[in-house]
């Protein structure tokens, strides 16, 4: 089942066991472990571990380092190294896993640390002295302990900074913990440690050959889903017939796992992948199910980002999840498998950075040469145009980096408020001496760690993202950018760590469709609805969006246009969001 919990914490003690029991019977959680300053409700009672010499407890599921067994207790965490690592630094250099972590001090500081995967959400309040901690923001509202209402200019901001994570969210009260960080608590005064950043991972000795790479991380690859194998049985796999998923498929089966596939289609030719799909389940002898987008599962009214206090999704995704919610039930599955996340930790990219990256490592070179050549025959550019744009990134090394801001649509009081603004992460500070490639790199882990929170919290079963684990991030952190774009193809190490497993036509992909159609046929089969929700809505009575722009555009075939499709879905589902919660407030 999915994880669902409440930690709460009273530093001073005193944790009044009828207030406990009160909120375990509205959360229908059971109270799985209880100290006089510390609780934790939840659905799963195995998912506990306790922390050895403290008050505290991992909740999830957690690996020491190079095992694949999960823990059911934990060894003594104060042993083996120096003493100058703390209790958060020693679990994340020796565990991994999807978890978050819980513990009292002798200085009566409360720390609360979730593992860089975000696998498990944390959401976290403080409120007269006491701290709760939940995965699902329904929870908090269904025991009253919270009492929602939205942060209007929260939501301004996620809709321009689109995509990049944050620990405000737009619930007033209510921030989130983010991946590979501590909060830490005494009183009323909150701190947060970045205990793990990807920026440690990024290796400035001399890389190992690409073949000794390849090898590698097929091991960690293929350990680090076994591991996760071993605790979900009867697993559900997205097949897309594209690399990631491949390779996920490849891994699951290597471990002895016989997983169910299914693969969704669109009716148009770009959107039907089920060719390729069917190539990888042939070749490891797995069943299949293709599974078509249907209209009928996307609600206007209905956000897939409805129980998370982000209004951070695409309301054409609801198609999507209804199909995972169906395939589990129908073939019984314990946990639902995905390739995400493999474009960003395996650093898809289609950009000069590659080039800058080896030019500051080794200077001119012969090397410097091939991986101009590389970069040339992925972006399909002349070797004068890939020139020309690695000298102007390495040009602006030196800049601060700025997020990619989305403005379309937006209001022009939203703009003016934030001209000039930057908008940055705890992974972007203090990155001057990473390679443009690496800082591109980590730039896409954000995107993907986005993307996970608004995971659909009505599938009853745990999602598993095996290639954003620790194991693997830290890995592919390490490899030089140049390694990605080796021989002019992209994500070259992970085709060729896998070279031996899939079929050779998946391996020489290079183009993969999606579900651009589909969002097109939503747009115009419901195209009046849309205009009148998005028009007459919440977001530009509050001047969060520009009416007239909108009303410009839905109104001709510039609403169809590649760029502005998924941008519609996006604002339809921050508005279904936003009615939803303000209804409630």
């Amino acid at each position: 089942m999915r994880l669902e919990y409440i930690l709460l914490v009273q530093p001073n003690g005193g944790l009044a066991v009828e207030d406990i029991d009160e909120i375990s019977r509205k959360a229908a959680l059971e109270v799985i472990a209880r100290t006089d300053r510390l609780a934790i409700l939840a659905n799963d009672r195995e998912a506990c571990v306790p922390l050895p010499h403290c008050d505290g407890f991992v909740l999830g599921t957690l690996f020491r380092q190079g095992t694949q067994s999960p823990l059911t207790r934990m060894p003594d965490l104060m042993g083996g190294e120096g003493s100058s690592y703390s209790v958060g630094e020693r679990l994340l250099k020796g565990y991994w896993g999807g978890y978050i972590a819980a513990w009292l001090d002798g200085q009566g500081e409360v720390h609360i640390l979730r593992d860089p995967s975000g696998a498990v959400s944390a959401y976290f309040r403080q409120n007269k002295g006491s701290i709760m901690v939940s995965s699902d923001l329904k929870l908090l509202v269904k025991c009253g302990l919270l009492k929602p209402s939205v942060d209007w200019h929260v939501v301004a901001d996620m809709l321009f900074a689109h995509q990049l994570g944050s620990s405000a969210t737009a619930i007033c009260g209510l921030e989130q913990i983010m991946p590979g960080s501590e909060t830490v608590t005494i009183g009323a005064a909150v701190r947060k440690l970045q205990l793990w950043s990807p920026q440690s991972f990024v290796d400035s000795c001399d890389p190992a050959s690409s073949e000794e790479n390849a090898r590698e991380l097929e091991s960690v690859v293929k350990s680090t889903i076994a591991a996760w194998s071993s605790v979900h049985s009867q697993p559900l796999l997205g097949v897309s017939g594209g690399l990631d998923s491949s390779i996920v498929a490849a891994s699951l089966v290597a471990a002895g796992s016989r997983p169910k596939c299914f693969t969704l289609i669109t009716d148009d030719p770009g959107g039907n992948e089920s060719e390729y799909a069917r190539l990888v389940t042939d070749h490891f002898r797995l069943d299949l199910d293709t599974c078509e987008y249907r209209l009928a599962d996307v609600d206007l009214d209905r956000s897939v980002a409805l129980d998370v206090p982000v209004p951070s999704g695409k309301i054409h995704e609801a198609a999507y999840n209804a199909v995972v919610r169906r395939s589990a039930q129908a073939t019984g599955a314990r946990a639902f498998f995905t390739g995400v996340g493999g474009d960003n930790v395996f650093y898809l990219t289609h950009s000069a950075r590659p080039v800058v990256d080896r030019y500051m490592r080794y200077g001119l070179s012969n090397g410097l040469l091939q991986t101009l050549r590389d970069v040339s025959r992925v972006t399909g550019a002349s070797y004068g145009q890939v020139t020309m744009e690695a000298l102007r990134v390495y040009r602006a090394r030196s800049r601060r980096w700025m997020w990619r801001t989305v403005p379309t649509f937006l209001h022009a009081d939203v703009l003016a408020q934030r001209q000039g603004r930057r908008f940055e992460h705890p992974w972007m500070s203090g990155w001057h001496d990473i390679p443009p490639g690496k800082q591109g790199h980590i730039v896409k882990l954000l995107r993907a760690g986005n993307h996970l929170e608004h995971r659909d919290k009505m599938l009853n079963v745990p999602v598993i993202n095996p290639l954003l684990s620790q194991p693997v991030l830290e890995m592919c952190l390490r490899f030089p950018t140049w390694q990605s774009v080796t021989g002019g193809i992209d994500r070259s190490i992970a085709r060729r760590a896998f070279s031996n497993d899939l079929p050779r036509s998946i391996l020489q992909r290079r183009e993969k469709g999606g579900p651009d159609g589909f969002t097109v046929k939503i747009i115009r089969k419901q195209r009046p609805a849309i205009t009148e929700r998005l028009l007459d809505g919440i977001l530009v009575s509050r001047s969060i969006l520009d009416r007239r722009e909108l009303e410009r555009t839905l109104s001709n075939d510039d609403v169809f246009r590649p760029d502005i499709a998924p941008r519609i879905m996006t604002l339809l589902d921050a508005e279904a969001w936003a009615r939803y919660w303000t209804t409630l407030a």
